[in-house]
C-alpha cells in the first residue's frame, strides 16, 4: 500500500509525468517464493504454494493474473525517479503487518 499511494502521490506533484504508467513493484516473485516469503513474514509453516486449481477455484478468471507469471516492470516510474519504499516482496509484507 506504502508503494502504491507513494508512486501515486509522486506522479500527481511531478507535472511532466503523462500517460500510462505500471505501479508494480520492480522485483517481481512467482507463486512458490511468495508462499515461502509469506510463511516467514506470518511465521508459520509454508510446505508448498497454492495449488493451481485452489486459485483457480477462488478467482475464477482471475487466477491467470496470478498463474500466467507476467513480468511487468515500472520503467517509466523508476526512470522518473520514483524510489520504491518496499522494493521487495518481504519488506512490503512485513511493512503491512505493522
Amino acid at each position: 500500500m506504502d508503494n502504491l499511494a507513494g508512486a501515486i502521490r509522486f506522479l500527481v506533484d511531478k507535472p511532466d509525468a503523462r500517460g500510462a504508467f505500471n505501479l508494480a513493484a520492480p522485483n517481481s516473485v512467482t507463486n512458490a517464493q511468495l508462499a515461502k516469503i509469506l510463511g516467514r513474514v506470518m511465521r508459520r509453516p509454508s510446505y508448498f504454494p497454492v495449488p493451481a486449481f485452489v486459485l483457480r477455484v477462488l478467482l475464477g478468471k482471475k487466477a491467470t493474473l496470478v498463474l500466467g507469471g507476467a513480468q511487468i516492470v515500472p520503467k517509466r516510474l523508476i526512470d522518473a525517479g520514483y524510489t520504491f519504499k518496499f522494493p521487495e516482496a518481504e519488506a512490503a509484507f512485513r511493512g503491512l503487518l505493522k
